[in-house]
């Protein structure tokens, strides 16, 4: 992730401290943030939504380390990009390019 994905990161922690009953401060956030930045922000997405279907323990928001093994399980992120609506055609190709 980057600086500019910070903001919708903070929605997703949010949400899933929501879910916990758990208050998210800004403090939790920026060490959250700094824990899981090397990922890919639809990484994290994945992770959190994880959490929401999941999450089983009211009032404790998941840790970092828990945030990172849902957010790296991507079999399913990897079925989600072969969808038509994720740039493909229905023959495969790139919704922009020819076939010649």
């Amino acid at each position: 992730m980057t600086r500019t994905d910070k903001a919708e990161f903070a929605k997703l922690v949010g949400k899933v401290g929501i879910a916990c009953s758990k208050q998210i401060t800004t403090e939790t956030l920026e060490v959250y943030f700094e824990a899981l930045e090397d990922l890919l922000l639809a990484q994290v997405k994945y992770g959190a939504r994880h959490h929401l279907k999941t999450w089983d323990k009211p009032g404790c928001l998941p840790t970092p380390a828990q945030f990172r093994s849902a957010a790296q399980d991507t079999r399913q992120l990897r079925r989600d990009s072969t969808h038509p609506r994720s740039g493909e055609g229905r023959n495969g190709d790139s919704a922009g390019r020819r076939r010649h």
